[in-house]
This record gives C-alpha cells, sequence and structure tokens, in this order.
C-alpha cells in the first residue's frame, strides 16, 4: 500500500472505532430530602440514557431542557402520548416531582415533593 494510502485507511479506521466519538457526557444530580447527608434521588443526565434513580430502583428517562430548567419526564402514556411522571430541576438547585397520571385535561398540577440537589 502507498503511504499516503495508509495514512488515509489508518485515520479512517481511527475515526470509525474511536471510544470517544460514541461517548456522551454524563452528569449525575444527587438529592436529598428532609435529611441533608442521605441522597434519595439520582438525577442522571446522559443523552439517550438519562435515568432517575429512587429507592435504588433505576427508571429511564427522557432528559431535557425546558427553558432554564433541566427535565427528566418517564411513564409515556401511549393514549394521548404525554408522560406520568417528571422532575424538574431549577437553577437554585431544587427538584420539584410530579405526578400527571390522574390528572384531566386542563388541570393543574403542583409538584408533590422537592428534593435539593448538587452536582
Amino acid at each position: 500500500m502507498r503511504p499516503a494510502i495508509q495514512v488515509i485507511v489508518l485515520l479512517a479506521s481511527f475515526l470509525i472505532f474511536s471510544p470517544t466519538s460514541y461517548a456522551e457526557a454524563k452528569t449525575i444530580w444527587s438529592c436529598t430530602a428532609g435529611n441533608p447527608t442521605k441522597n434519595v434521588l439520582w438525577l442522571v443526565e446522559w443523552g439517550a440514557k438519562s435515568y432517575v434513580k429512587v429507592f435504588d430502583d433505576r427508571i429511564p428517562a427522557t432528559y431535557s431542557m425546558d427553558g432554564i430548567k433541566k427535565r427528566w419526564d418517564w411513564g409515556l402514556d401511549k393514549t394521548d402520548w404525554t408522560y406520568d411522571y417528571a422532575v424538574v430541576l431549577g437553577v437554585d438547585g431544587i427538584a420539584r416531582y410530579h405526578d400527571f397520571s390522574a390528572v384531566k385535561d386542563g388541570e393543574k398540577v403542583m409538584s408533590q415533593s422537592s428534593y435539593r440537589c448538587t452536582k
């Protein structure tokens, strides 16, 4: 093989098989409820692999930015294509849990619990 072709093949194989080309940054938020020393909720930003962890259960979630708030949604209701549950993390480090599973159209939902979170 010619040296120029060897360089192209080497470069192409590096780009295709490089482990960093598929790596996504993973950010974990640890959250406490009443006891500031005991984490009870973890919010993980990890692209398509994002999740919420609570009670040792890892729940796959859809992560998004909603304005300046971070949001994890899960429990997709396939009848109306909305999510039943969400945790919204504000810039103040407070995460609020919302349960939309029994909400009627037009009804406003208040958060059911809140958590103090740190990165």
